[in-house]
């Protein structure tokens, strides 16, 4: 082996040697990033794990997790907000994530609404029958509200 393969052997293995082993970046960034805290909380409570590639995936993470898109999501499936994001993601994806809240709390009142309609509905008293209509009303109300929940997201494409 030559002197210059040799020398490039042993700066190889080196390398490899000072790269720390066991840090689990991927599970350390999601959970900072949950957990509200930064990027230099991160780094100073793992020494272990090497610096700039802890920083550069909380960074990743933090752009995939509080992304409007993310946001819209999450609030409609009723996920609590991630710590970080409520501060790194902004206005922008605060307004997502009350758009998605809203959504799934307007689609829970329109189910409400939709089973007491049709219990009214079997009954044969006019009073009823008048009720359901009322009713009826309200659900015409909660449609069109969806709707337009639905609509803005799209359009701002955090929707499909």
């Amino acid at each position: 082996m030559s002197r210059l393969n040799l020398g490039l052997l042993v700066v190889i293995l080196a390398g490899c040697a000072a790269r720390p082993t066991g840090c689990p970046i991927e599970e350390l960034t999601d959970k900072a990033v949950e957990t509200g805290r930064s990027a230099a909380e991160l780094v100073a409570a793992n020494p272990h794990c090497q610096e700039t590639e802890l920083a550069a995936a909380y960074e990743r993470a933090l752009a995939e997790r509080c992304a409007p898109e993310q946001g819209w999501r999450d609030g409609q499936t009723g996920t609590a907000p991630p710590g970080a994001c409520t501060d790194q993601g902004g206005r922008i994806w605060l307004e997502a994530y009350n758009l998605g809240q809203r959504q799934r709390e307007f689609s829970a009142e329109l189910e409400r609404i939709e089973a007491q309609i049709a219990a009214l509905e079997r009954s044969e008293d006019p009073g009823d029958q008048a009720a359901a209509r009322r009713l009826g009303l309200e659900r015409v109300r909660l449609i069109r509200e969806l709707d337009a929940i639905r609509g803005a997201a799209q359009i701002r494409g955090w929707a499909e």
